[in-house]
């Protein structure tokens, strides 16, 4: 794993993780993950779930958990369901729609892409905190899946919304699919933070405030 900002003391003072939590787990069962993954992780995946085990926020906002029994299988099984998803958006997209964005001194600035697209964006209904944090959006924008070079690892979904981490050179951001993609220049557990204290918004998203972490653990 490599060092990254945590957010998890805010996280658990504002959401307290479930007493019981027998999540148990050490450098060397990180490492053998890692190798079998094939990347390092950012060391605040792992503190949170130290912090919080295996659960959910609401039964809601899942983060996958591979140190439970089975959980290094369902971790892996996702991510690659996960890039085939996205390969087949990627292939059943009418190019011609598809376009990518960046916010620029909070104007939008379109990078590929016809600009009478970007209105199904509905970026002007994002706000300007939110727009200092996305590094590019749009419909379709040219991601790939670890091990290819800058690649996305999958981490965790809501029911309606996908979060990938960005892996580049031990630096991170998060990506979030829902109507389209939304890239944050921000590490895992600051982007829960933000996500569920509403402190990022965007159009799609869920506006629950009363948030609780359910334990699946026995």
């Amino acid at each position: 794993m490599y060092n990254t900002e945590s957010f998890v003391k805010q996280l658990t003072e504002k959401y307290p993780p479930h007493q019981g939590n027998k999540t148990h787990f050490d450098i060397k069962n990180i490492e053998n993950f890692e190798s079998e993954l094939g990347t390092e992780l950012p060391s605040d995946f792992y503190d949170f779930l130290l912090a919080y085990g295996s659960g959910s926020f609401n039964d809601y906002f899942y983060v996958w958990h591979p140190f439970t029994e089975g959980g290094a299988d369902e971790f892996f099984q996702n991510n690659k369901q996960a890039e085939e998803n996205y390969k087949f958006l990627e292939n059943s997209l009418d190019a011609s729609w598809r376009v990518d964005c960046c916010f620029s001194d909070n104007k939008l600035i379109t990078l590929n892409g016809d600009k009478k697209f970007t209105e199904t964006l509905r970026t002007e209904q994002i706000d300007a905190h939110t727009r200092s944090k996305i590094m590019a959006l749009g419909n379709h924008y040219p991601y790939h899946f670890f091990p290819e070079k800058d690649g996305m690892v999958y981490w965790g979904r809501t029911d309606d919304d996908d979060f990938f981490l960005r892996i580049r050179d031990e630096k991170n951001s998060i990506i979030m699919y829902s109507d389209g993609y939304y890239e944050f220049d921000m590490g895992i557990t600051e982007f829960i933070y933000e996500y569920l204290t509403g402190t990022i918004r965007l159009p799609m998203m869920h506006n629950e405030t009363g948030w609780d972490f359910i334990s699946y653990e026995s």
